[in-house]
């Protein structure tokens, strides 16, 4: 990128003589006359001779020679003046010779291509102005000129560029330089002391046709509109890019002028031989420029050329888009499959010890964090040794995918199995009881047991020895993983000892929280619909598969439903940092809470009765009245205000939606606590 500053500061920025200047603001005073551009050219013996040679030349048709300046003002007119005479140090700048010479020619014979199809378009409108459009349209690349003179290496790339690109110079200039030569023009025409009006045509003359217009002024807006169509004809008879030129000059002759393609070649026939007669003057080489049809034929090619290779690159990007979707999902495809067995066991398909790991420790932080029991269930398959011996490798292998099998059609979804290592099985039990862990076991057992296993044709019965361990990590205990770990272990070990083929199961929770969990577990809204024979275990368990708890601490839980206030809670906690102990120990001991109070708030945190009822309700077994009376019964027989003042808030069995009643009791997730 350039600065343009580049530009404006640069010694060789073209400037205008003094007889240019005062001649342009002539045609801008209303007052002045023919006299006092006659008075101005005068001084100019070069300015002269050129006027009277146009004067005289066949463009003119003048029946006899004209030899006096006053009357050869007088014949041009003071616009047509004025435009010879810039022409004339316009064309003395774009003469020069080196390696720019061509690029100059070309900027120059585009500029009086340019002004005359504006003069030709001038001469075909209801008020002649021609001469205005001719000066015009000459001055439109006036930027062009600018760049060359200030910044001629920089430049010459971009019109190298230019040359072997089929774009627009525009955006390339904009690309390479940060600029383009209508921005540049415009700033130069303003140096110049060019009229304003000067300026917009051109600094607009390459608008696309949908692009509103810029004048309201119908005279203005119809020059604007014969010089974007005259920068079209110049770029279709100068610029590089023939097919995107030509595809320019028809949508736009046709939204202006409303011409077909045979109006439009006989337009540019019209041009061409006018500027035969325009380009001596001007010192422009015309005989560069090719026949119309020819070019229409040449561009109609290069446009078929330019579709097929739009195609073409279509074709390749899609086919490269379709590749890196391929080299995407087979990257996704190995990330998963090196994920897989990092987690996985191979030969079980059931998690693998380090997975486990991972998850033990999640485990334990959550139950740290809410007070939730950890359970855990080892396993271990009797007698496999003698079996792996006896019938060989395969067999054991055979007999280890077979339990793990039956494992996951006992376990619930959230339930996690490992293969521990040998033939070792552990289950991290989520959201456990001391009866839920006992009754797993259970089912695990009899599950393997009546597991059919087969050597050479024959059956064969194997059991397994389980162990199961429950307890409530304190909030400052260590180690609480390896010690569930331990004693579940040490369970299994004693249901081997025994004989094998059987389960036992050890609570390490202290006897004060076995009770207050014993109470939670015996008043949830799930065990009371099965006490009461409203509905049966399988429907309520396959409700709870769904159901999460509150995601609030139990003293947001407790300031939410009204029996703490936000102090008291303060008070608890700091009492927790000095003692460790739990919150709920620590408001029971400060009596901030009764024990039905923090069973209560328990419950609504472990198993929340709204999320319980939608899982219910999805099975069809009640309607939302009965659900709804179930739910007031449930928090009646509750002695705390809590639970009542909570399932109070729900909206009643008056709806006129599918959707059961949402018990809530406003928590704000914002305390963490």
């Amino acid at each position: 990128m350039i600065d343009p500053e580049t530009i404006w500061t640069s010694k060789h920025l073209p400037t205008l003589p003094s007889v240019a200047v005062e001649l342009l603001k002539l045609r801008n005073d209303p007052e002045a006359g023919i006299a006092e551009v006659q008075a101005l050219v005068r001084n100019d013996p070069a300015i002269s001779a050129k006027i009277l040679k146009a004067v005289n030349s066949t463009f003119f048709g003048v029946s006899s020679q004209v030899t006096s300046l006053e009357r050869a003002v007088s014949l041009l007119g003071g616009t047509y003046v004025t435009s010879l005479a810039l022409s004339f140090y316009l064309s003395q700048h774009a003469s020069t010779t080196g390696p720019l010479s061509e690029y100059y020619a070309r900027y120059w014979l585009q500029s009086v291509v340019q002004a005359t199809a504006a003069e030709t378009l001038g001469r075909r409108a209801k008020q002649r102005m021609e001469s205005e459009l001719f000066l015009a349209g000459l001055l439109l690349d006036l930027g062009q000129l600018a760049m060359l003179k200030a910044i001629p290496d920089e430049y010459q790339a971009v019109m190298t560029t230019a040359a072997t690109q089929s774009r627009d110079l525009y955006e390339i200039e904009r690309e390479q330089l940060g600029f383009d030569h209508m921005e540049i023009g415009v700033k130069l025409a303003e140096t110049w002391e060019l009229p304003e009006t000067l300026w917009k045509f051109i600094g607009s003359h390459h608008a696309a046709v949908e692009e509103p217009e810029t004048s309201e002024d119908p005279a203005t807006h119809s020059q604007e509109r014969a010089l974007a169509l005259a920068a079209c004809v110049g770029d279709f008879f100068c610029a590089n890019s023939l097919g995107i030129a030509y595809e320019r000059l028809q949508k736009r002759a046709a939204h202006d002028y409303e011409m077909d393609e045979q109006e439009l070649e006989e337009f540019l026939n019209e041009v061409r031989a006018r500027i035969e007669d325009v380009a001596d003057q001007f010192s422009a080489q015309a005989n560069q420029l090719e026949d119309p049809a020819e070019l229409m034929a040449q561009a109609s090619e290069q446009l078929a050329n330019l579709v097929m290779q739009e195609s073409v690159a279509n074709l390749h990007a899609t086919a490269r888009h379709e590749a890196a979707v391929q080299a995407k999902h087979d990257l996704e495809s190995q990330h998963h499959e090196l994920q897989q067995q990092s987690q996985y066991d191979r030969l079980t398909t059931a998690f693998n010890r380090a997975y486990f790991e991972d998850a033990l420790d999640t485990e334990v932080g959550r139950c740290v964090q809410t007070a939730h029991p950890l359970g855990l269930i080892f396993c271990d398959i009797d007698q496999f040794k003698q079996a792996n011996d006896t019938y060989g490798h395969q067999f054991g292998d055979q007999i280890l995918k077979q339990v793990a099998a039956a494992f996951l059609e006992v376990l619930r979804p959230d339930d996690i199995l490992a293969r521990y290592g040998g033939d070792e099985f552990v289950v991290l039990v989520s959201n456990p009881t001391l009866k839920g862990l006992e009754k797993l076991a259970e089912r695990i057992r009899l599950r393997i047991e009546t597991e059919q296993f087969e050597i050479d044709g024959c059956p064969l019965t194997i059991c397994v020895s389980l162990g199961a361990a429950l307890d409530i990590p304190g909030r400052s205990c260590v180690d609480v993983g390896d010690r569930v770990i331990a004693a579940a272990d040490q369970e299994m070990y004693k249901s081997k000892h025994a004989g094998g083929n059987r389960s036992q199961v050890r609570s390490l929770i202290c006897e004060s929280s076995a009770r207050l969990e014993q109470l939670v577990t015996n008043n949830r809204f799930s065990r009371w619909l099965v006490a009461n024979q409203i509905l049966d275990i399988p429907v309520v368990s396959r409700a709870l598969l769904q159901v999460t708890g509150q995601k609030a601490q139990i003293g947001q839980l407790a300031v939410s439903c009204k029996v703490l206030r936000s102090v008291d809670v303060q008070t608890i906690l700091a009492e927790q940092e000095c003692t460790g102990e739990r919150f709920g120990e620590v408001a029971l001991r400060l009596d901030l809470l009764s024990e039905d109070q923090l069973v209560d708030l328990l419950i609504l945190q472990r198993e929340d009765p709204s999320a319980l009822l939608q899982a219910i309700a999805s099975q069809d077994i009640l309607s939302r009245v009965e659900l709804q009376c179930a739910l007031e019964a449930y928090a009646t027989s509750r002695t705390d205000v809590i639970c009542s003042e909570f399932f109070a808030s729900s909206p009643t069995t008056n709806q006129t939606t599918d959707s059961v009643p949402s018990p809530s009791c406003g928590i704000a997730p914002a305390d963490p606590r």
